[in-house]
Order: C-alpha cells, then sequence, then structure tokens
C-alpha cells in the first residue's frame, strides 16, 4: 500500500533534510526538521498566492475543520502520516497525536523529527486494512491526500470506523473528480513534464465512489468541494492571476453550487 501524506518527494528539498557526516555516511540533518506552528503554517497552509504553495487552501481548510474544535487532551491521528510534519505542528495545540503510515523509513524520520521538535508522538508503521488501535480510541482522525490511495481496500472504511469514538469525525484533504476535465488536464501536463506516467496505483474520487464505499460505514458525510478553476495553481506563479481564479471559484460556486462535481479538491468529514 502506498505511502502517503507530507511526504517531501522533491529531490532538492529532500537535500536540506539529510547530511553527510565526516564518515562520509547519510544522516538526518537535524536543523532541516526543526519547526513550529508559524513555520509549519508558512509552508503548507498558505495559498500559493500568499507565498505557499499550490495545496496551501485545501490543507488549511482541513486543519480548520479539525482546530475550530478545541483538541487539548484529545486523541488524533495523522493517518498515513508520512514524515510527521502534519503530526508534530497538531501536538503543539495539547492534543495527545499518533500517527502510522506503510513507510518504514518515513516513520523513522517521523520519529527523529518529534525528537527534534520534544514532542511526545506515538508513531508506527501500519498497514491501513489492519490497524493495532483499539476499537473507539480516537477523537479525531485527519489525512493529508491519503484517502484515495487506500479506499479501495476493502477494510480500510470499516477500520477508519472501528477506531473512532462515537461522534468522532475523520477529516481527509483530497484530490477530487472524474468530473473535473481541468484536473484531468492537470494530470497529464504533470505526467509530460515529469515524463513519468500518470498512472499511479491511486483513484480520484468522485461523489459516487464515496457513497459506496463510505456511506454505510458512517452516519454522517459530508464533502465541500474546492478549486474549480484554481486547479491550474501549480501551473501558475503569478499572484494576481491566481487570486483572480480563486474569486472567480468562490462566486461561480456560490450562484452555481453544482458546478461543485466539476472541481478538483475537496475536504471529506466523516461522522461516526
Amino acid at each position: 500500500m502506498k505511502s502517503t501524506g507530507l511526504a517531501l518527494n522533491d529531490m532538492k528539498e529532500n537535500e536540506i533534510l539529510f547530511q553527510n557526516n565526516k564518515y562520509g555516511n547519510t544522516v538526518l540533518n537535524e536543523a532541516a526538521h526543526r519547526t513550529d506552528k508559524a513555520l509549519f503554517e508558512a509552508r503548507f497552509l498558505t495559498a500559493k498566492e500568499k507565498g505557499g504553495n499550490s495545496r496551501g487552501v485545501l490543507f488549511n481548510q482541513a486543519v480548520s475543520k479539525l482546530l475550530k474544535n478545541d483538541i487539548r487532551g484529545k486523541k488524533v491521528l495523522d493517518y498515513c502520516c508520512g514524515r510527521g510534519d502534519l503530526a508534530v505542528y497538531l501536538s503543539q495545540f495539547g492534543a495527545e497525536i499518533y500517527g502510522f503510515d506503510i513507510s518504514k523509513n518515513a516513520i523513522e524520520v517521523a520519529n527523529f523529527k518529534a525528537a527534534v521538535n520534544n514532542q511526545k508522538i506515538d508513531f508506527k508503521v501500519m498497514d491501513a486494512e489492519k490497524l493495532s488501535y483499539p476499537d473507539s480510541f480516537f477523537d479525531y482522525v485527519i489525512g493529508f491526500e491519503a484517502l484515495h490511495h487506500v479506499i479501495l481496500y476493502q477494510n480500510v472504511p470499516a477500520e477508519i470506523n472501528r477506531i473512532l469514538k462515537k461522534d468522532g469525525k475523520a477529516i481527509f484533504a483530497e484530490n477530487w473528480g472524474h468530473d473535473n476535465i481541468f484536473y484531468q488536464i492537470g494530470r497529464r501536463l504533470t505526467a509530460l513534464k515529469s515524463h513519468k506516467s500518470d498512472e499511479r496505483g491511486e483513484v480520484i474520487l468522485h461523489k459516487k465512489l464515496i457513497s459506496e464505499k463510505l456511506n454505510k460505514h458512517f452516519q454522517e458525510v459530508v464533502i465541500e468541494n474546492f478549486s474549480l478553476l484554481y486547479i491550474f495553481k501549480k501551473y501558475i506563479s503569478n499572484k494576481f492571476l491566481l487570486r483572480v481564479l480563486r474569486s472567480v471559484d468562490s462566486k461561480l460556486l456560490k450562484f452555481f453550487p453544482s458546478f461543485s462535481r466539476l472541481c478538483g479538491e475537496a475536504v471529506l468529514v466523516l461522522k461516526k
């Protein structure tokens, strides 16, 4: 099962996460893994036109839905946590944070990151189909671009339900929509740019798939869509144009709600 989360896949970024010691061995770069609320928010939760990244708006919406609740003392799971960036950030709000990922290497980095930032976080290597957490254990589950990698695995929806407490919520920030022609074009552009196939063993989430896989496991499934024209943000550097696209999206979705099916991103909130 594919590792997901906030893994830093770009080679240039990876170079700063590791350093060669005097023996020529590659080790984790401690300074590069130090973070705080402001650094995380600037990097992951800020819109591209404001100096952040192309996922900033989407991730911000998901985190905001979590943090509108008082999570102090609550058990929160970073689902498919990758290298643990989100988990370390959330631990600074007083929650009891857990994280899992299928990648042993990612969890090794996550544990290092937690130690460098003096945060106690329970990171473990796990398969999303066979979580070792007790029943009704978590108040909240949150995942960044995780669900579309695992939703087709048979036991995943039931496992998410099982580990949530009654009335607990799972929040996922995801790519969205077979119907979004702009998203399909974007995938093709990415594949051409990287000289790789866009077949990455993942699925594109859409309303019918969510209904089939999740509705029977949760008392409530709420989908909030984003990025109609703004889906091209990854390929646009002009900040003014990015602001215009976001503004146009906002107005279009307000006056034509049915256009939401054409969006390329979504935040899903699943209530047990």
